[in-house]
Parts: structure tokens; sequence; C-alpha cells
């Protein structure tokens, strides 16, 4: 809650979070859709040979 209430409150913060997740955009694979769905398909493959071989 009090989170909020400062995101509400503090313009220089919502600016800077902003920015933080424009920049993101260019690193980040969540925003890379086809990027992401290959990592997450993996990764369950891994979940997936890890408990088999358990």
């Amino acid at each position: 809650m009090q989170w909020g209430i400062k995101l509400g409150l503090d313009q220089n913060l919502r600016e800077e979070i902003r920015y933080q997740l424009r920049q993101s955009r260019h690193t980040s694979t969540l925003w890379n859709a086809k990027k992401f769905t290959i990592d997450m398909e993996k990764a369950y493959e891994e979940i997936w040979q890890n408990h088999h071989d358990n």
C-alpha cells in the first residue's frame, strides 16, 4: 500500500521507473515474445528431465 502511495505522489520516481522499463526493452527477453517462449520451453524441458532422472 505504501509503495502505491509513494508512486502516486512522486513524479520523479514514476519517470525513473518509466525510463527503466523503456531501457529494459532492449535487454530483457520478457519484451521479446519469441525468445521468451523458447527460453521457457527449454526451462520446462530441463525441469521434465530432472524430474525423470530422480
